[in-house]
């Protein structure tokens, strides 16, 4: 709707003319003054659909967040926000609505699996619906937070032990189905994605963390879960993950109990190395056994040796119920890549193998996720008996 009021010659002022109309009803429009003495009212649209709605379930309640839509230049300012829960069946429920200036509410009153859409309101309508994921409302509240959560180093490189006791329940929190424990570098330093247990069987009360960063301080946190919700994060102190030191040699081309160690390599100086070999494949129990070879050596030192070769990088793909065997097993990409040997040493007297403390990668060209550019390794503990 737009209203534009000019001067009359009947002598009526701009001034008066606006007087007047304030006195009638426009609903959802705002008056714009002109260069030639005119008001012209335009009208507003709605404002946008709020947006990442999160609903946290409690007992018999759920408390619901959103982020507010992004008002435009013709949209109506927003008056409040309304949330309405969304019960089984598709059959709306209770609600609850706050001023514009919140952006979470409680609904009370409800059971079961629900949705929970939200609105936001004005003086020129509603906004779309936003709705939120699926959640389970019990009439329990989440389980109760672990207890003296502890870390201490792992036996390996890179790894924690995180322990801790199951909480006390009060009579109305729930039992806990599983115990979340992660990894978070302090102060935020440290590599990208946060290592975790995953979701350990409420019976145990221990599990290990590894692929850890060295010399990284890191802190833990143990949660537990249910259908209802799961409890606040109970912290340990902090631990700080050494870097890697090897204590023996590594034997480091072939692989024990794979099928290199049927083909022993009988060069001077190893044309295979073995990166590790301790994951298998989906479905057959094959080594994803990483490896470079084709390896030309252009210097070799006791402290270091430095060559040209191709890494071979398997990545399993996993079979799906249904889908032809053919889809699915182990794909190996190669990789043109400079390598390099700390502390070559020989086993054997006609030195066909080798022994070294740490390997270095590094691809011609961008290469696999795990090493796009470059990457360190500690190779296999045991690669050859």
């Amino acid at each position: 709707m737009i209203l534009e009021v000019q001067s009359q010659a009947s002598g009526k002022g701009l001034a008066v003319i606006l007087r007047e109309l304030a006195r009638t009803t426009v609903v959802g429009a705002i008056l714009i003054g002109t260069a030639s003495g005119s008001a012209q009212a335009v009208a507003l649209t709605p404002p946008p659909a709020p947006t990442a709605v999160q609903v946290t379930p409690g007992k018999s309640q759920a408390t619901v967040s959103w982020t507010p839509g992004a008002v435009t230049s013709d949209s109506a300012g927003v008056t409040g926000y309304v949330a309405t829960a969304i019960l089984a069946g598709g059959a709306p429920g209770p609600t609850c609505s706050t001023p514009a200036t919140q952006t979470s509410c409680t609904i009370a009153g409800i059971g079961g699996t629900i949705q929970v859409t939200v609105q936001a309101t004005s003086d020129a309508g509603n906004s779309a619906v936003a709705t939120s994921q699926q959640v389970l409302v019990t009439n329990q509240l989440p389980p109760a937070s672990p207890v003296n959560v502890q870390a201490r180093l792992g036996a390996n490189p890179g790894e924690a032990v995180v322990t801790w006791r199951a909480g006390v329940a009060a009579s109305d929190q729930s039992a806990p189905t599983y115990v979340l424990v992660t990894a978070s570098p302090v102060n935020g330093q440290g590599p990208a994605g946060i290592p975790s247990c995953g979701y350990v069987d409420p019976s145990k009360t221990r599990c290990t963390l590894t692929q850890l960063a060295p010399n990284t301080r890191y802190t833990f946190t143990a949660t537990a879960g249910s259908s209802s919700g799961e409890s606040q994060p109970a912290p340990s102190g902090a631990l700080t993950i050494p870097g890697w030191r090897v204590t023996t040699p590594i034997q480091a081309v072939l692989c024990s109990g794979s099928e290199f160690e049927r083909a022993p390599v009988r060069s001077v100086r190893p044309t295979q190395v073995i990166l590790d070999c301790d994951a298998y494949g989906p479905q057959y129990g094959a080594p994803l056994v990483r490896t470079i070879d084709g390896i030309t050596w252009a210097s070799w030192t006791r402290s270091r040796a430095i060559g040209q070769g191709v890494l071979h990088w398997p990545t399993a793909v996993p079979c799906t119920q249904g889908q032809p065997l053919n889809n699915c097993g182990i794909v190996v990409t190669d990789y043109p890549v400079t390598i390099r040997l700390q502390n070559p040493q020989p086993l054997n007297a006609s030195r066909s193998r080798f022994t070294f403390t740490e390997v270095g990668v590094f691809p011609s060209s961008p290469g696999p996720a795990e090493c796009q550019t470059s990457c360190w390794s500690v190779p296999p503990r045991v690669a050859y008996q």
